[in-house]
C-alpha cells in the first residue's frame, strides 16, 4: 500500500511496509533532486555498514516494464534509513529534507505512544476462557476445558465476541452429547427434531423431543 507525501514542490510515494513509512532510492532521489536513483544507490553502497536491518530492507515490488508489469526485489529505506541517506547526500536541499524526516518520525512515535496497547499475556481480569492474543485486529483468542483437553475455539476482535464464541461451542457440544445419548434417536445424521434440553449448573440433564408445532413455555 503506498501514500502520497508532498516535500517541496514533490510528491512522494510512502509504501507502507510493517506500519511504517519505507522510500525507494528512486523517491528519495526525487526528494534529494538527484538524476536519477543511481546516486542514492552509490551513496548507500559507500555507506552500507551504517545501516541497519531496520533501515534497509529488500522487497518485491510491481515494476512497470515495456512487455508490461512484474514483481522485480527493490531496495527500500525507513525514515531513519531516508535520513541518514540525506546525512551523507551533498544536494542543497539535504538539510531541509532531514528536518521534514524527523518530523515524520516524530508523528510516527506519537501515533505508537497514543496507540491502544494490547492486553498482556497474563491478565487476571479477562473472563474465564478467554485469553490475550498477541494480533492487532485480534487480540482475544477462547478456548474451552472438556474432556480432559483445552479445545482453541477461535481468535476475536473483542472480549465480547470471544465470550460468546465460547458460549456457542459448549452449547454446540452440550447438544451433541444429548443427541447421542438419546435412545429415541438412532442416528442423528440427516435427522431434523426440535430437542427440549433442561440444563443445570450449566449441564445439560434431561432432553425431550419435541413436535414441530410445539408450544413450549417456562416460568
Amino acid at each position: 500500500m503506498a501514500t502520497q507525501l508532498i516535500f517541496k514542490s514533490h510528491t512522494l510515494e510512502a509504501i507502507e511496509h510493517e506500519g511504517q513509512y519505507w522510500f525507494t532510492a528512486a523517491t528519495l532521489a526525487i526528494a534529494l533532486e538527484y538524476a536519477d536513483q543511481r546516486s542514492v544507490n552509490k551513496i548507500y553502497s559507500r555507506n552500507s555498514d551504517e545501516f541497519s536491518t531496520d533501515m534497509v530492507t529488500v522487497v518485491k515490488l510491481t515494476t512497470v516494464r515495456k512487455t508490461g508489469t512484474v514483481l522485480m526485489d527493490n531496495r527500500i529505506f525507513s525514515l531513519r534509513g531516508a535520513h541518514l541517506i540525506a546525512m551523507f547526500a551533498s544536494t542543497p536541499v539535504a538539510k531541509e529534507f532531514r528536518k521534514w524526516v524527523l518530523d515524520l518520525i516524530d508523528k510516527e512515535l506519537a501515533c505508537e505512544l497514543s496507540a491502544p496497547q494490547l492486553p498482556t499475556a497474563i491478565d487476571e481480569t479477562l473472563p474465564l476462557g478467554v485469553y490475550a492474543h498477541q494480533s492487532k485486529y485480534n487480540p482475544y483468542r477462547a478456548s474451552v476445558f472438556l474432556d480432559g483437553k483445552n479445545i482453541h475455539v477461535g481468535v476475536f476482535p473483542t472480549i465480547q465476541d470471544a465470550v460468546l464464541a465460547r458460549h456457542e461451542y459448549l452449547r454446540r457440544h452440550h447438544v451433541n452429547r444429548v443427541i447421542e445419548g438419546n435412545p429415541d434417536i438412532a442416528s442423528p445424521v440427516g435427522i431434523n427434531a426440535r430437542l427440549l434440553i433442561t440444563v443445570e449448573h450449566g449441564q445439560a440433564t434431561r432432553s425431550k423431543i419435541m413436535h414441530p408445532d410445539a408450544i413450549t413455555a417456562t416460568p
